[in-house]
């Protein structure tokens, strides 16, 4: 079974000058930047914490390693059900079945 694995990680980016027309509104400089700020999982223990996925016998398909990755998974979930929430986004997705 195929396990993703979300993981807490430094980053180090070197940027060109290369721009796509349709993400201008990504800034990923300042995206990057804001990763300085977040911890940093041990090895050692995402290994065991590994090692605990691979002996279960029904792991989850997603595994959020780290207190902040749990948090921002939890972050993403509440806008996501807020999107769903939404009478407007309701009625297009319910408008274009045949």
């Amino acid at each position: 079974m195929d396990v993703l694995l979300i993981l807490s990680l430094r980053v180090g980016m070197v940027y060109g000058d290369a721009s796509v027309e349709g993400y201008d509104h990504v800034n990923a400089r300042e995206w990057v930047r804001s990763l300085k700020d977040m911890p940093v999982a041990d090895p050692a223990k995402v290994a065991l914490g590994v090692r605990a996925l691979v002996a279960m016998e029904d792991p989850p398909t997603r595994a959020f390693i780290g207190k902040s990755v749990l948090e921002a998974a939890r972050q993403k979930l509440k806008e996501e059900q807020e999107l769903l929430s939404r009478v407007d986004v309701i009625e297009l997705a319910e408008s274009v079945d045949a």
